[in-house]
């Protein structure tokens, strides 16, 4: 028997399902007549459904009944199929879940990061596509927690935006994520949310401004208000100054969108800072036309609680998305109200009375049931379908991360070894190498060392060629002279 509160929802919708069906004559089985045999002529006199022991299917319903058998009750099909191949019966597939329409709020318990931005992928694929280009109710709002990483953007240059070595040095994954925007640093200081809604709803600056709502109506204490500004980016002011505490990231694409930030609550500032430092004296210069830049923005935390940010901001999105879905339909006219001069309006009072006499639910709370506020994907509960450990797989691929970077060069300078060097990337690969002799800051210039370099040079380009433009490849390459391994080691410090 399945007993998990979540399953209510469900099995709500079933019910739900049912009724409709059932106001409107359609049968639900193959049985011709829609109620039980059991019923005798006396019980349905007493029910006022004497008309329906006549009741026969016209052909049309009968042929709309056999082209769609068996998808009726499509969550009803879910389960089903979750009973028989879930092998622990104890975990909901989370695939009933991200199905169900209606506005959804959920929290994942992961925390790491490859986990949380494939099911954030997962969610949105699943989310019910939009029939109309109004009306549409099956928003969902995820909010999860990584342990320390570093995004990118889709179109963005790691090697221009983080500081690859210490990157690597420090045991902290580079993720790049399927949306658009700038680079951001996570750790269990802040919280990321994304709104998902229709293509047509979509709106850069809706969401954040019902975020800055929630948290400055709330009663958790902060030292400033915050505000939205004219980028989209949620700010506040410090001495007159605008700090940035969450940045935004969309992405359109089969009639739906998400719009998804990083909210900084109690980040690690001094990390963040260090792993975003990159200065080109040391690091060379990154020239591409193609990829897309972050804004550098000086940044602050809020300094409240993650329970507290997503309470207040779940709260409200569910007041502006769910309650009033259900406000809406509760006021449109209902199948009696339709019926005013048949004289079928129905006396609320003594349909309650009747109700709570024959222990029946009344119709409005089958249509909507006290679905939770807030759902918690934790592994306990949850079974993860294989399409989320699939992407978390793709995005831990080089090729994706590295690979996925629009074309670049990349030109370093060394004065102590007297020598400028320029890499053409295409791909993550090494597509050119070029190099030139400079005057050395200790003024040697002797042909000797210069032939010798050259030789090197020319070597290495011959093994790096159509290579993976990796810190530990190209040092390789630079490897069987000393002179060599110095240019080598100089180079696995930039590239990382």
């Amino acid at each position: 028997m399945i007993t998990h509160p979540l399953f209510k929802t469900i099995i709500y919708q079933q019910r739900n399902f049912l009724l409709k069906s059932l106001c409107r004559c359609q049968p639900l089985s193959n049985n011709s007549t829609p109620f039980h045999d059991e019923l005798t002529p006396t019980d349905l006199s007493d029910f006022g459904l004497d008309d329906f022991m006549y009741y026969q299917e016209s052909p049309e319903v009968k042929q709309y009944r056999e082209q769609n058998q068996g998808d009726l009750f499509p969550l009803k099909k879910l389960i089903d199929e979750w009973s028989h191949k879930t092998k622990d019966r104890g975990k909901i597939s989370l695939q009933l879940i991200a199905l169900l329409t209606e506005p959804l709020v959920l929290v994942s318990k992961y925390t790491d990061p490859h986990i949380n931005l494939a099911l954030e992928d997962y969610i949105y694929n699943k989310m019910p596509k939009p029939v109309l280009k109004t009306d549409y109710n099956s928003q969902r709002l995820l909010f999860y927690t990584n342990r320390p990483c570093v995004v990118i953007g889709k179109n963005q240059n790691p090697w221009k935006e983080v500081n690859i070595p210490l990157l690597k040095n420090s045991k902290i994954p580079l993720i790049r994520r399927r949306s658009g925007g700038g680079t951001v640093v996570h750790d269990l200081g802040n919280v990321n949310f994304s709104f998902m809604t229709s293509k047509d709803d979509f709106d850069r600056f809706e969401f954040v401004d019902l975020v800055t709502k929630a948290v400055n109506g709330s009663d958790m204490h902060i030292a400033t208000k915050i505000e939205v500004n004219k980028r989209g980016d949620i700010v506040t002011k410090k001495n007159g100054e605008e700090l940035k505490i969450s940045g935004s990231a969309y992405k359109i694409s089969r009639g739906k969108s998400y719009h998804h930030g990083t909210m900084l609550l109690n980040l690690d500032l001094k990390t963040l800072k260090q792993l975003l430092s990159r200065e080109e004296f040391i690091f060379g210069k990154i020239d591409s036309k193609s990829s897309i830049d972050s804004v550098r923005s000086k940044v602050t935390n809020l300094g409240i609680s993650s329970t507290g940010f997503i309470n207040s901001v779940a709260s409200k999105f569910n007041e502006k998305y769910a309650l009033a879905g259900l406000k809406e339909q509760i006021n449109e006219p209902n199948l009696y109200s339709e019926n005013k001069n048949k004289n079928l309006e129905i006396n609320m009072d003594a349909d309650k009375e009747f109700n709570e006499m024959m222990g029946l639910t009344p119709f409005t709370e089958v249509d909507h049931p006290p679905f939770p506020k807030i759902i918690e994907i934790e592994e306990e509960i949850f079974e993860l379908p294989k399409e989320v450990f699939d992407t978390a797989k793709e995005l831990k691929q080089w090729e994706w991360i590295y690979g996925h970077t629009p074309p670049f060069t990349h030109t370093m300078n060394n004065s102590d070894l007297g020598l400028q060097l320029e890499f053409t990337v295409e791909k993550g690969k090494v597509t050119e190498m070029e190099w030139r002799f400079i005057k050395s800051s200790s003024g040697q210039d002797q042909d000797q060392d210069k032939k010798q370099l050259e030789h090197i040079m020319q070597a290495a380009k011959e093994k790096l060629l159509s290579s993976n433009y990796r810190g530990d490849v190209i040092k390789e390459a630079f490897t069987g002279t000393n002179q060599g391994e110095e240019v080598g080691s100089w180079l696995f410090k930039i590239i990382g």
